[in-house]
């Protein structure tokens, strides 16, 4: 039986001290980070400094890694160039995070995650759904806590208004996402027009009720690179 490959994958750019910490927060608190197959970084105008300081950060790891440069700047061309690298890579799962991120919980998200994975449910993002427990059934497999998240664009809460699938971090199953939602484009509002296709094929995603991550960046790569997401 062949064996699955699961990539950690992270869009960064000009934030070092950011990246360490998310990096470093990662990797402190995933009880299962021996299963991960490899590591990709994909930056956007770090200087030559920074990138040689990621790549002493990922020497320790002991896991095969790649830093890709975004040559034409921008998040979205550096999630274009990750998909471009991830189907390159045959990628199965996929393990997604930006550069401004700190986990806060030692478990083991990744297993945990891929356990609750069905052929509706492609995505679990790990920034808690607290705020849809009142409203929703709180699901439970094998002492994981976890919500489907119910898309109301009528709704009067701001996550009512998004369809689903995020670029927070999450666990995924890229390959099939990538088979039913495509490419990834850059146009106005990217990523939601993108969770908007994943929507519309009948996708759904599951969210955490635990918070495992906490939002650490205030200048995000969307304004830093006068980007709309």
């Amino acid at each position: 039986m062949v064996q699955s490959k699961i990539t950690l994958a992270f869009t960064t750019g000009k934030r070092l001290n950011y990246f360490h910490e998310t990096f470093n927060s990662l990797i402190n608190n995933c009880l299962d980070f021996n299963i991960l197959s490899d590591i990709l970084i994909i930056d956007d105008g770090s200087s030559r400094e920074d990138l040689f300081s990621m790549y002493s950060l990922l020497e320790v790891t002991n896991k095969p890694f790649d830093i890709c440069i975004n040559e034409k700047g921008g998040h979205a061309n550096s999630i274009i160039k990750l998909y471009d690298s991830l189907i390159k890579n045959n990628t199965d799962f996929l393990f997604l995070c930006e550069d401004d991120w700190k986990f806060r919980i030692k478990d083991n998200w990744i297993s945990k995650s891929l356990n609750i994975l069905d052929d509706e449910h492609l995505q679990v993002i790990l920034t808690c759904a607290l705020e849809d427990s009142v409203f929703q059934p709180i699901l439970n497999k094998d002492g994981f806590n976890f919500c489907e998240h119910i898309y109301n664009p009528n709704g009067r809460r701001q996550i009512d208004n998004w369809p689903g699938w995020s670029l927070n971090p999450n666990i995924q199953n890229f390959k099939r996402i990538y088979e039913k939602v495509g490419k990834y484009e850059n146009i106005f509002e990217h990523e939601m027009n993108y969770s908007k296709k994943y929507f519309q094929t009948g996708l759904r995603i599951f969210r955490t009720v635990q918070k495992y991550a906490l939002h650490i960046g205030y200048n995000s790569l969307y304004s830093i690179n006068n980007s709309s997401r």
